[in-house]
């Protein structure tokens, strides 16, 4: 098969019409770099394209700085485009009633590589809908420097949901107290 293969060299002797007699130099088998080079390449494809087409929002950020999302985040926090998220602070979409809470995980998983497990959190988007997300994330070294990896799932339906049957538990609860059933 075809190997990969570095040449250098150059001609050492000439004939006197110029034509080369003798040349020195050498020749580099690279064939194993630059298959990995091209494995890492088709790995980064194929993960870019999975984080694309995920339905769950992954936000990447340093320093709470966002600098990547993909297009769910952009949907889930109202944004025209992924990158109409980019150069916003995380924070902004936090309740205030939130904040201190995320800070303390970007402080965890900013003081090294770490991670941090799903966690409900109330959000605003940037059209000003008020939204529930489960959200989890990852820090580690990129090119010398820490970023953080978060994944969030809406789940607002869910939420409304589980507070609907919640009510309807306590109204029942409180005709069947009434009753004197109980």
């Amino acid at each position: 098969g075809w190997r990969w293969l570095r040449v250098t060299g150059q001609v050492t002797r000439r004939h006197q019409d110029g034509r080369a007699l003798r040349m020195s130099g050498t020749i580099a088998d690279i064939d194993d770099r630059k298959r990995a080079e091209e494995a890492l390449r088709e790995t980064e494809q194929r993960y870019r394209l999975l984080v694309e087409l995920a339905p769950d929002a992954v936000i990447v950020h340093c320093h709470g700085m966002i600098e990547y999302a993909n297009p769910a985040a952009a949907r889930m926090f109202g944004a025209t485009s992924p990158k109409g998220l980019s150069g916003l602070e995380l924070e902004e979409f936090a309740r205030p009633e939130e904040r201190h809470r995320i800070r303390e995980r970007l402080r965890h998983l900013e003081a090294g590589p770490g991670w941090l497990g799903f966690e409900q959190r109330r959000m605003t988007t940037l059209d000003g809908r008020d939204i529930v997300v489960e959200g989890a994330g990852v820090s580690f070294l990129e090119r010398d420097r820490l970023v953080v990896q978060s994944v969030f799932r809406d789940v607002t339906d869910q939420a409304r949901s589980r507070d609907a049957l919640a009510e309807r538990e306590q109204r029942f609860r409180d005709v069947a107290e009434a009753s004197g059933e109980f």
